[in-house]
């Protein structure tokens, strides 16, 4: 499976100090580029000199380890665990074959999927203002968005993604390790 974009982002439960990414970054912009990465530093509205929301972006993996070594930095300077509410990682991937669906045409589907796709959700209503779900789009491309409050990797999404197409598409019951 090929990783066409993927973004990585930290949403902070408590406001996160924005000197401490300004000193990382070395950089005192709140959108600005390093190692062919997007960076976007949401501000708090709140708490001025506060982050809400970090979020890095690339063109295929490069966002994984940028976000990374951010992440080691980060967690000799403070305790994560006080100021993460969640992890969130998203990807889009070519698929290596197309997969036929057997969607009635009376069947409504979500977006711009219209009789050429399909989405699944751990969350009701496609609900994303939650610390934990999986959301998983399937047409030309696969689209995955998951956040937890525990810190997951971009393989690790990969490989449950692969997995699943595995069980929707060719009736695989069972998942590998």
């Amino acid at each position: 499976m090929e990783v066409i974009r993927s973004l990585n982002a930290i949403l902070f439960s408590r406001s996160f100090p924005i000197s401490f990414l300004r000193e990382y970054f070395n950089n005192t912009s709140n959108v600005f580029n390093i190692d062919d990465c997007n960076v976007i530093i949401e501000e708090d509205e709140r708490v001025p000199s506060f982050v809400k929301v970090i979020e890095i972006s690339s063109e295929g993996k490069k966002s994984q380890e940028t976000f990374e070594k951010l992440l080691r930095w980060m967690s000799l300077k403070t305790r994560l665990d006080e100021f993460v509410w969640a992890y969130h990682v998203e990807f889009t991937s070519k698929l290596e074959k197309s997969y036929p669906l057997s969607v009635p045409s009376t069947l409504p589907l979500v977006g711009n999927l219209m009789l050429k796709g399909i989405i699944l959700s751990n969350v009701k209503d496609l609900d994303m203002h939650q610390r934990e779900f999986s959301i998983v789009q399937i047409d030309n491309e696969l689209k995955v968005i998951k956040r937890t409050k525990k810190y997951i990797g971009l393989s690790k999404i990969e490989k449950e993604a692969e997995n699943l197409i595995n069980i929707v598409f060719n009736g695989e019951t069972s998942i590998p390790n």
